[in-house]
């Protein structure tokens, strides 16, 4: 279709990569999807997580954690976690 615009849909992960993502169990996960700290949405059979409110929530938890990381060592670190599960590049 020439000339339309090109939309990009978000990447989305299941549960599971995101608990392998932030090394905790499915449960965890489910608990912060419960109480808001991702942007995720039910689909028929699962849940399905935006992987910039993952990546956000990894950066977010960093600096809180260990406040002397610098903003760039927390996205490192945010990327790093989400290249271990093959999300990014």
């Amino acid at each position: 279709m020439s000339g339309g615009r090109h939309y990009e849909l978000p990447q989305l992960l299941t549960v599971q990569e995101v608990a392998k993502a932030l090394k905790v169990g499915d449960s965890m996960v489910y608990k912060l999807i419960k109480q808001g700290k991702f942007n995720a949405r039910k689909i028929s059979w699962g849940w399905r997580i935006d992987i910039t409110s993952v990546a956000s929530y990894l950066d977010v938890s960093l600096r809180l954690s260990r406040p002397h990381v610098s903003d760039e060592e927390a996205k490192r670190r945010a990327k790093a976690a989400l290249e271990m599960i093959g999300c990014v590049k």
